[in-house]
């Protein structure tokens, strides 16, 4: 099939109808490539998603098929190549897509945790966050969606339960971050993030 290029990734484009769409995603979900650091697609500022179209429902499909199987706790579209703000999160209810997600409020209350990273694989890091956060985004099917900042679960019906406090408010943010072009590198001190690099240089050459 031609590809459609959506900034920075290409995917299959798929046929008008929405039911015949979703016949060929379930039948084509691909497990995508984790882009790594010092990749540049990881550095930039994602765009806002304008349509929901068929592509973008395939990527989202994708994206929780490849999270899934490289057992993360969230993904966001610029790490898998495409600079879209699109992340995917682990729930009890399975994955679960936020499309442009803002956030409105942060709780004062912040705590370090411990944090890892699909593009940045190998060192966990203590990273410093909000606990919790309220956060705005369009589900799959385009409809808006608030999570909120108290409980962290979400105001729609069709949503609702989804979310389990403050470790996915964390992810979340970590996702987010992805989407502005941050990396939990940035948010260390300059001398740990010196000594990352090196180690991480290290370890690419290694690999060679």
């Amino acid at each position: 099939m031609l590809s459609k290029s959506i900034d920075g990734g290409s995917i299959p484009s798929a046929p008008a109808s929405p039911a015949s769409s979703v016949l060929i995603i379930k039948a084509i979900i691909m497990i995508l490539e984790i882009k790594k650091y010092p990749d540049q697609i990881l550095r930039k500022k994602s765009k806002e998603v304008k349509e929901i179209t068929p592509e973008i429902r395939r990527l989202i499909e994708d994206m929780k098929e490849t999270m899934l199987k490289v057992h993360g706790a969230g993904l966001a579209a610029p790490q898998v190549g495409v600079s879209k703000r699109i992340i995917v999160v682990g729930t009890k209810e399975g994955p679960l897509a936020l499309i442009n997600p803002k956030i409105l409020r942060k709780s004062r209350d912040s705590e370090l945790g411990e944090e890892g990273c699909l593009s940045l694989p190998g060192p966990y890091l203590e990273i410093k966050r909000q606990k919790l956060v309220e956060v705005e985004a369009l589900d799959i099917a385009g409809r808006k969606i608030r999570l909120g900042q108290d409980e962290l679960i979400s105001k729609s019906p069709a949503n609702a339960g989804y979310l389990e406090g403050a470790m996915l408010s964390r992810i979340i943010q970590h996702e987010i971050d992805h989407l502005n072009g941050i990396l939990i590198i940035n948010r260390i001190s300059f001398w740990q993030r010196l000594k990352l690099r090196k180690k991480l240089k290290q370890r690419a050459y290694c690999s060679q």
